[in-house]
């Protein structure tokens, strides 16, 4: 059984690509494609490797996958806007650890040590990047991360008051 903990997000599946069950994948980490062999999917709940067929890249950061196993469009449409996943230890250090995307399933504890919950989502699509922590939306501008330990995978930060009252929506 794969683990959230074991992986981390480098993208998101968009659109199926013609009848034959490629998807588009727009990558938001830059990673090296011939050392992987599988991307993880969350299925309901659950983490499932699927298994790369081919692949060619379209630019930098969007490639055309095909999956053993995945030959429709209708198949191809199960993945859409599923966020895909690999293996830690394939994306680079240096890579993982310029995104926030590798802060996902880190435990946000405040400055006092007390647990805030986990972050299990960043939404990078404004300028204002937030933390998805349970029912909050949190602004990483707003936090003042005083310490990150990868191995606990834990991040401490001072946050502003009454910063957690806010709910989101």
């Amino acid at each position: 059984m794969i683990h959230q903990s074991e992986v981390i997000p480098v993208g998101v599946v968009g659109k199926s690509h013609g009848l034959a069950g490629e998807v588009n994948i727009n990558f938001d980490l830059d990673i090296d494609l011939e050392d992987v062999s599988y991307f993880v999917f969350d299925m309901d709940g659950i983490l499932v490797p699927f298994f790369i067929e081919t692949y060619r890249f379209r630019n930098d950061m969007l490639a055309l996958v095909s999956f053993d196993g995945i030959d429709t469009e209708t198949g191809a449409r199960a993945l859409y806007g599923k966020t895909v996943y690999v293996k830690r230890g394939l994306v680079p250090q240096e890579v993982e650890e310029e995104s926030l995307l590798a802060f996902v399933g880190y435990m946000l504890t405040d400055s006092h040590g007390h647990e805030i919950g986990t972050i299990d989502g960043v939404d990078d699509t404004t300028d204002n990047i937030l933390f998805s922590v349970g029912d909050h939306l949190l602004p990483v501008a707003a936090l003042e991360i005083t310490e990150i330990d990868h191995e606990a995978r834990t991040i401490r930060a001072e946050l502003p008051d009454g910063l957690l009252n806010l709910v989101a929506e």
